[in-house]
């Protein structure tokens, strides 16, 4: 056959590549969940900065430890401690809720003395253990990382804690978190608790200045997306 013959025969990869619908492909690429692992100082850029700091509906914390970490923003302005952030978020309309285990640092009772904001609930449930931080019930990390300065913060590499943990998109992942953190949040496990010896006030809340308590029951994970339908 002549080589003329062979260039008028169709190409079949040509044909695929053609026909390909690349927008859609993107799409669908954008779509599927993020699945991100976080070490030791990429905790603060990812979860802090990119997730903590750019909230717009919710922020949901469960810690361990809870201080009033510094936040610096590469500038030379003195730093802004965590507190801080929450105040102004809260003051912008983002819903804090934090679920901690031990007694807050005192630079954080000193700070949250001055005001506690109407959004932001802090409740203490001294068996929890689990880390978790999820924006917006659109993303979420959990792994080792408390709120803490060498932690989640900024403390430099040769002082921070060795952390691991996992950032995700994924909505099922969201959801089971944020049941759980939900059932902790409204006590539902506190009347088959055994360790009332070290929890004699069951979700106990800082007694620092009179806040309406929110009624529940809260709300879903999925309601609380940006993108949620009203």
């Amino acid at each position: 056959m002549s080589s003329v013959a062979y260039s008028n025969l169709a190409d079949p990869w040509t044909e695929w590549i053609g026909a390909f619908d690349w927008r859609k492909a993107r799409r669908m690429v954008d779509q599927v969940p993020v699945m991100e692992l976080v070490s030791d100082g990429e905790h603060f850029r990812r979860i802090v900065q990119e997730g903590i700091c750019r909230a717009r509906v919710s922020i949901d914390i469960m810690t361990a430890d809870f201080k009033a970490m510094l936040v610096p923003d590469g500038s030379r302005r003195r730093a802004k401690s965590i507190i801080e952030i929450f105040r102004n978020l809260a003051d912008k309309g983002v819903e804090i809720r934090i679920l901690h285990a031990g007694v807050p640092s005192s630079a954080a009772l000193i700070e949250l003395k001055q005001q506690l904001p109407e959004r932001l609930s802090i409740r203490r449930c001294p068996r929890l253990h689990s880390k978790a931080v999820v924006i917006d019930a659109a993303g979420a990390y959990f792994g080792s990382a408390n709120l803490t300065g060498a932690g989640l913060g900024a403390k430099a590499d040769g002082r921070r804690n060795f952390e691991l943990g996992v950032w995700t998109t994924s909505i099922e992942t969201i959801d089971r978190i944020m049941n759980e953190f939900n059932l902790l949040w409204e006590g539902q496990h506190c009347e088959t608790c055994k360790r009332r010896e070290i929890c004699p006030e069951p979700l106990e809340e800082p007694k620092l200045m009179p806040v309406t308590p929110r009624a529940g029951p809260f709300p879903s994970a999925s309601s609380r997306r940006p993108d949620a339908p009203e």
